[in-house]
Formats: C-alpha cells, sequence, structure tokens
C-alpha cells in the first residue's frame, strides 16, 4: 500500500472510529491530518469520544508523531474540545477530558513544534479551559484540572524544560511561561479564585509554587540561571509576588 492510500486510510478509520459511540451519542465530529508516514516511523492517532457534541482533531506533521484524545461526557450539556497539531519528530500529545454534566464545554489545545516534545491534558468537571504550547525539543508538561471555571495555560520555547499545574476547585488560574533550557517550573491549587503564575528566562532555574485556600495570588519570575524558589501560601486572600535576577538564588516563601 502506498503512502497516500495509507494516509487515506489512516484518515477514514480515525473518522469512523470516532464517530461510533454509544446510541445515545450524536454531533461528534473528529479531524485528522497526517504527513510524512513512514514505515519505521508512523504518524499515530487515536481518537475516542462518547456522548454529545464533541469535536476533536490532530494535525501531525512529520514522522513518529503520536496523538491521543478521549472525551467523554454526558447528555446534558456536553460540548468538550479537543486540538492537538504537532509538526517535527516524535513528539507525543495526550488529551483526555470527562464531564459532570453540569455544563459542559470542556476545552483544550495543544501545539507542539520541535523533536522529542510530550505533552499530557486532563480535564474533569465543566467549563475548563487549558492550552500548551511547546517550541523546541525535548520538552515536556502536564495540566490537571478537576471542577469547573479553571483555567491553565503553559507555554515552552527552549531545550528540556519541564512544567506541570493541577488545580481543583473553580474559577482558579494558572500560567507557566519558560524560555531556556532545563527549567522546571511546578504549580499546585486547590480551592477557589486563586491565581499562580511562573514566568521563567535563563536556564536551570526551578519554581514550585502551592496554594490552598480561596482568593490566593502568587507570581514568581526568574532572570538568569540556576536559580531556585519555593512559595506556598494557605488560607484566604493571601498575596506574594517574587523576581529572582542573576544566578544561584535560593528562596523559601511561607504564609498561613
Amino acid at each position: 500500500m502506498t503512502g497516500s492510500y495509507r494516509l487515506a486510510a489512516a484518515v477514514l478509520a480515525a473518522l469512523l472510529f470516532s464517530s461510533s459511540s454509544p446510541v445515545h451519542a450524536d454531533s461528534n465530529s473528529a479531524a485528522v491530518t497526517q504527513i510524512g508516514l513512514d514505515a519505521s516511523n508512523p504518524n499515530t492517532a487515536l481518537l475516542d469520544q462518547y456522548d454529545s457534541f464533541q469535536s476533536a482533531g490532530a494535525y501531525q506533521y512529520g514522522s513518529g508523531n503520536r496523538a491521543v484524545q478521549t472525551q467523554m461526557g454526558t447528555n446534558y450539556g456536553s460540548s468538550n474540545t479537543a486540538d492537538i497539531s504537532q509538526s517535527g519528530v516524535n513528539n507525543r500529545a495526550t488529551q483526555y477530558q470527562s464531564q459532570d454534566g453540569l455544563g459542559g464545554r470542556n476545552f483544550a489545545s495543544k501545539y507542539q513544534e520541535g523533536g522529542g516534545n510530550e505533552g499530557y491534558q486532563e480535564q474533569y468537571g465543566h467549563d475548563n479551559w487549558e492550552e500548551d504550547i511547546q517550541i523546541g525539543d525535548f520538552n515536556w508538561d502536564a495540566q490537571y484540572q478537576a471542577g469547573g471555571f479553571n483555567t491553565a495555560r503553559i507555554e515552552q520555547w527552549g531545550i528540556a524544560n519541564r512544567a506541570i499545574q493541577q488545580q481543583t476547585g473553580e474559577y482558579n488560574v494558572a500560567r507557566v511561561y519558560q524560555n531556556g533550557s532545563y527549567n522546571s517550573a511546578e504549580q499546585y491549587q486547590t480551592g477557589s479564585n486563586n491565581y499562580a503564575e511562573i514566568s521563567q528566562t535563563g536556564d536551570y532555574n526551578t519554581g514550585v509554587q502551592v496554594q490552598v485556600g480561596d482568593a490566593n495570588y502568587l507570581s514568581l519570575t526568574q532572570n538568569g540561571s540556576s536559580n531556585y524558589c519555593y512559595m506556598e501560601q494557605r488560607g484566604t486572600g493571601k498575596t506574594y509576588s517574587l523576581t529572582q535576577t542573576g544566578s544561584g538564588n535560593v528562596t523559601y516563601v511561607y504564609q498561613y
């Protein structure tokens, strides 16, 4: 089978697979575009959708890319949307969304350009929003949200950056920006109306932020190399903002 026929067969199979679901499911849609299929390093896209008004797209260019998308919901207001775009070699992306029947409308978007990047997105609940962008090589990120009306975004530029965000509750916002190499960022929030952001420019910086409670705010900016910061807040209405400039700075902040 030639490459073009193999591509057409892959697209058709994905479309048929994504639209086959339980009897109560309807209005599913799926789009798969793969360019650069190779017998030894094929692109792979797996779509699995259940219930109403789901939409998924996987767009891959190069060889050895992999994309996995799974969406589940209820008939009450289900409207999940998931999108993956990969350009390069051996990138991997996974998206999983499940709704709780309180309105639906979860959204997840993933864009990768380069080689060896890997991303994971997982959402439970309703009206959550996730986006991540990876430009470069061997970057890794993971985002997890449970609840409603949460927002999470990760943007990585460079080589071998690592980022994790986890939110549980409602109306929380978490953002990470990394530009450089071998930076690490972690953010964990539990409660409602919390905001956390980390911005890293340089190499080998590490930032960890933890918030438990409601209406808390944390902001960390790292410019330089080999800086380390850990910040933790518990309670209501706590606020802290920190900037590290240069190299080798170490900071610990606790507010209770």
